[in-house]
């Protein structure tokens, strides 16, 4: 993963690499490249032709602010070449209907965004104890 931010890690020049992941949390921190890359495109901004991934892995406090449809509206004007379905959070300390709605908040953003962005998704698989949701 590269930071947007950072040109030192866009070390792509005399290297070929075939993909580059970018974090969309880093975008959202930074309004001023966020309205650059939508302006120009993810690969443009970058000066990249290779593949270009959207990662949705971010802080918590951006992921509240999220929905599928705000997700979906933003991997359509970064222009990625495949993007990571929204990421959400769950903790082991949480109570149970919390973790829950995160897991239902979850695939419900997951399923809008599949049915309303034109690039491949990449599922992200939710770590937690099973006896928890089980109730065993």
């Amino acid at each position: 993963m590269i930071r947007l931010s950072d040109k030192i890690t866009w070390f792509w020049g005399s290297i070929t690499h075939e993909a580059l992941i970018v974090s969309l949390g880093e975008m959202l921190s930074d309004k001023a490249s966020l309205r650059k890359i939508t302006a120009k495109g993810i690969h443009d901004f970058l000066g990249f032709q290779g593949k270009i991934i959207l990662s949705s892995i971010m802080p918590d406090e951006i992921l509240d602010s999220l929905t599928g449809r705000k997700y979906a509206r933003l991997i359509r004007a970064v222009r990625p070449d495949a993007a990571m379905v929204l990421d959400c959070y769950t903790y082991i300390d949480d109570p149970l209907v919390i973790s829950w709605k995160q897991l239902i908040k979850y695939v419900n953003n997951m399923v809008y965004t599949i049915n309303n962005v034109d690039v491949p998704l990449l599922g992200i698989v939710k770590g937690r104890i099973l006896v928890k949701f089980l109730g065993a």
